[in-house]
């Protein structure tokens, strides 16, 4: 299988004299990893950049983002033990404003301690989570500041390693959802069912299927449907439909061999994608 060296798009804006301009660039390494990722504008200004840098490990080292329009910034650094493990992650906002995360791994009893530090090293808040024997996470908790415990997810799976129960509490507030998971006979996700702990319903969500187990719709308690249409293997639209029935969001894909997006359409531009490939 041949893997993607880099993707650049080229937009095309509907009812405008615009000429076609290049609108996003992304180059890959050999291990699939994102290097960087630049969007312009109509004009041809750099609108953001995204570049990260790995170290001999293929593991991420360091993620920079610069969002031109908005004049906002945000440097990652992360760092690992001798195993690879991440142990510390630090986010630079600019300004003086600095996040720390560090995590403590207990290897005994399946536990990351996530410790989150401001810039002078202060504890806002600590996350424990608690993973079974194949990596799926049971359970997180999260202490704010004083070590108070003010959240609690519990995850469920059965003995296919499929989600089937998540319960959140906000012990804050004091109010707990439940969402059960359904599953067809073929394994497929047929529906979400939402409660509070009264039991009381708060959302569902169905989702259907064609022959080719491909999603075709799915729709929420209160009215919101997406649907999706193919044809074929390389054509697929897409609608989004909120509870009043406008429509939020609509889009067609073509696709290549490869299974790559070619072109994009939506009701205000035509976007086109072309690849490079390692050889």
């Amino acid at each position: 299988m041949l893997k993607i060296r880099s993707i650049t798009a080229t937009t095309t804006l509907k009812n405008s004299e615009t000429k076609p301009f290049k609108s996003l660039q992304k180059e890959f390494d050999e291990n699939g990893n994102l290097l960087s990722e630049i969007k312009y504008n109509k004009d041809g200004e750099i609108t953001s950049r995204h570049y990260n840098i790995y170290n001999d490990k293929a593991l991420l080292e360091k993620s920079e983002y610069v969002d031109n329009e908005h004049e906002t910034s945000e440097t990652h650094e992360y760092f690992y033990d001798d195993n690879g493990n991440l142990i510390k992650e630090t986010t630079d906002f600019g300004q003086g404003f600095l996040s720390v995360f560090v995590f403590e791994k207990d290897f005994k009893n399946n536990q990351i301690r996530i410790i989150e530090q401001d810039e002078d090293d202060e504890i806002e808040e600590t996350k424990v989570q608690t993973f079974d024997e194949d990596g799926n996470l049971l359970e997180e908790i999260s202490y704010n500041d004083a070590n108070k415990e003010i959240l609690k997810t519990i995850n469920i799976f059965d003995h296919n390693k499929r989600i089937i129960k998540k319960e959140e509490h906000d012990l804050r507030y004091k109010t707990v959802q439940i969402h059960e998971y359904y599953y067809s006979n073929e394994g497929l996700l047929e529906g979400i069912k939402s409660v509070n702990k009264k039991g009381r319903l708060l959302n569902w969500v169905k989702i259907e299927y064609d022959e080719n187990k491909r999603p075709t719709q799915q729709t929420s308690m209160n009215g919101a449907l997406i649907s999706i249409e193919y044809d074929g293997d390389n054509k697929r639209k897409e609608k989004h439909l909120d509870a009043g029935g406008n429509v939020v969001f609509e889009s067609e894909l073509e696709l290549n061999e490869k299974g790559n997006v070619i072109v994009e359409h939506s009701p205000e531009n035509i976007i086109h994608y072309t690849y490079e490939y390692f050889d």
